[in-house]
């Protein structure tokens, strides 16, 4: 077995129990032109703080879909100093999270929210149909590997996620994306993820978090779990986000719509786009093929549905009342251009240190890293 390795970079990240690296993995041969390198994130941690870490790696390692980073395998290493780290190794995403886009750009314009939200939802379909909550789905944890478009979105740091059916767990996430039921302490689950997500959707139309005036974290949950409010839906949308946006934030857990059910919301579903990279979970019922199905979800003697408590909106009116050629002219308008994707961060060969040598890396068919701790 040839000699392997891995180096460790400048850190990228920074969570509540861990840190992310940028690494790199090299197995040499006695020619150069056998030696190979693998750029990758390292997320790491003390062991004796890593549970979280640990059970994130267990979940991961059971999971596999083009809108979830992937997992490529975990060590235990001794540093200098005897200290012992649990080490998670990922798939490395260069574009920066959703968070750094808004930040950079401002609002987004309706048709990048729509690519974005389509890529964010078929990744929790996915989890969902495997029994994962993920409990912290907001813009820092959402990865690009370019502008728009569901194949560009990434979800990432399952820190927090949960089994659906696990039992009792503390509840988890951060205070200004949690629904009342949340905070309130009494449940999450997979219809949390879906609460996130509006406050996400909402983020990025606004440019500014979902509850912009409150910025003490216990005020915000009381808010939350006990006025009776919802986050205020962005002006000047289309009346498609409009209702996008109300099947999202109900304060009831039980009415909200699943992953999946959005999956076919015409805000997102646009022919072509959603059916290359949809959700790998269950089957459901086809989707509509066009934004005239709207039949598909609500039929057409039913009334339109008034959600009481939801903030007036002069676009709600028109999308029970378009016309047929406004209703083209939104399928026709749904694609997302591409740009390449921004550089990451840019470093100096010199501020690279080597951390561990005696570790073997075996890179599999699928390009996939398992480490080994000698």
């Amino acid at each position: 077995m040839a000699a392997s390795g891995w180096l460790r970079g400048p850190a990228i990240g920074q969570g509540s129990t861990a840190t992310v690296y940028l690494a790199t993995t090299t197995t040499s041969s006695s020619s150069a032109a056998g030696r190979t390198q693998q750029t990758f994130a390292l997320k790491s941690t003390e062991l004796s703080r890593s549970t979280s870490l640990q059970r994130e790696h267990a979940m991961l390692s059971s999971l596999s879909n083009p809108h979830l980073v992937a997992s490529l395998g975990a060590t235990i290493t001794s540093e200098p100093g005897g200290r012992i780290f649990f080490n998670l190794a990922m798939e490395y995403v260069p574009g920066g999270d959703l968070s750094e886009e808004i930040k950079r750009s401002g609002p987004l314009d309706e048709p990048a929210v729509r690519g974005y939200t389509r890529g964010i939802l078929s990744g929790l379909a996915y989890l969902h149909s495997a029994g994962i909550a993920h409990c912290d789905v907001k813009g820092e944890n959402i990865l690009l590997l370019g502008s728009g478009g569901d194949a560009t979105v990434k979800i990432a740091d399952l820190g927090c996620a949960r089994w659906v059916d696990g039992g009792d767990e503390a509840i988890s996430g951060t205070p200004l994306y949690m629904p009342p039921e949340v905070a309130r302490g009494e449940q999450q689950g997979a219809a949390a993820d879906i609460w996130a997500l509006g406050c996400t959707v909402v983020e990025m139309m606004t440019g500014k978090r979902a509850w912009p005036n409150v910025t003490d974290p216990v005020a915000a949950m009381h808010r939350i779990a006990f006025s009776g409010d919802v986050p205020e839906f962005p002006p000047n949308v289309s009346g498609e986000a409009v209702d996008f946006l109300g099947r999202c934030l109900r304060r009831e857990p039980e009415e909200r719509w699943s992953a999946e059910e959005l999956l076919r919301h015409p805000f997102v579903n646009c022919e072509g786009q959603f059916a290359a990279g949809g959700s790998s979970g269950p089957e459901t019922k086809a989707s509509p093929r066009s934004a005239l199905d709207w039949g598909f979800w609500v039929a057409e003697e039913e009334e339109p549905e008034v959600e009481e408590g939801l903030p007036a909106n002069p676009h709600a009116e028109d999308f029970s009342s378009d016309s047929m050629a406004e209703r083209l002219r939104r399928l026709t308008s749904c694609g997302v251009p591409l740009s390449p994707a921004p550089d990451f961060l840019p470093w100096e060969e010199s501020s690279w240190m080597t951390v561990r040598s005696a570790v073997e890396v075996v890179v599999g068919a699928a390009s996939s890293l398992l480490f080994r701790h000698r």
